[in-house]
């Protein structure tokens, strides 16, 4: 398929359902629209799982066509391929913030450590 072809909602469903049903037929599945979608993104899988709110494990068996993706998976998928970017977007805000959280986590587990450190030496 094109990438540069937006694909409709209908279009994604039928294509999630056909990648399914060559899954269940024992086929390898020879497109996966969920895995289209996170490569022409660029991520990581553990990145795009956790932009979906799933696990990893559970994305891959929806990549893979073992599982089938609810209405609002297939919405998500429906959005990263029309607006790639809004969603990069959203993958970038959540990094920063992971990142500010881990500093935060870090400076206060220094400032307890120094504490601890000041309090046994007194």
């Amino acid at each position: 398929m094109p990438t540069n072809h937006k694909l409709t909602r209908a279009e994604l469903g039928d294509q999630i359902e056909a990648a399914m049903q060559q899954f269940k037929a024992g086929q390898p599945v020879t497109y996966s629209p969920i895995k289209n979608a996170r490569d022409s993104l660029g991520v990581a899988p553990t990145e795009f799982a956790k932009f979906l709110g799933m696990s990893t494990r559970t994305l891959a068996s929806l990549e893979q066509g073992i599982k089938k993706p609810g209405r609002l998976v297939v919405l998500l998928i429906f959005i990263a391929t029309r607006h790639p970017d809004a969603v990069l977007e959203v993958l970038a805000e959540d990094a920063e913030k992971r990142r500010v959280n881990w500093e935060l986590r870090f400076k206060r587990a220094h400032a307890l450590a120094a504490n601890h450190v000041a309090s046994e030496s007194a």
